[in-house]
């Protein structure tokens, strides 16, 4: 009787170990995937900034070009706006937040072409046109920094569900 005990109480020892250790493993995965999602999160946001700042810098060298009267080179920003990086995170890490990027990726393609061919041939505005010209490049800018706000707001929203 004491053999058949003690391979019982062995039996049930083991079982409740087993489901403790599947318990904490359990755990330590929903811990370690939140924590890596929230990392994720957090590189989009880091991203969302980087764009804000670009097209900032940019809104502000066009400005001072049409003070200056005189036109910028073709690449304004002067390095690559980080939109594919941005749209993975977004599409992998926060899919409910997809169509805000495409709000920012929007944004910054509204009147790009316009505002460009423009800034080209900034000797040849008259001050009516430049006046137009300051006044769209600041509505684009603030479109921009909303939309990007946006996101970022919708982003630290998520975050702070996996903290």
């Amino acid at each position: 009787m004491d053999f058949w005990q003690t391979i019982l109480a062995t039996l049930i020892g083991g079982s409740i170990s087993l489901v403790a250790v599947t318990l904490t493993n359990k755990h330590q995965w929903r811990v370690e995937s939140s924590r890596k999602r929230l990392e994720k999160i957090e590189q989009a946001h880091v991203l969302t900034i980087k764009i804000g700042d670009l097209y900032r810098r940019m809104c502000g060298e066009h400005l001072a070009s049409l003070v200056l009267r005189e036109s910028k080179p073709v690449d304004a920003l002067g390095e690559k706006v980080p939109f594919e990086e941005l749209k993975m995170l977004v599409d992998f890490y926060a899919p409910e937040l997809s169509w805000r990027y495409e709000e920012v990726l929007q944004a910054t393609q509204k009147d790009y072409g316009k505002i460009h061919v423009q800034m080209i041939s900034i000797n040849k505005l008259s001050d009516e046109e430049r006046s137009q010209l300051k006044s769209s490049i600041m509505d684009r800018q603030s479109d921009i920094e909303e939309k990007v706000k946006q996101l970022q707001d919708g982003l630290v929203d998520m975050g702070r569900r996996y903290v």
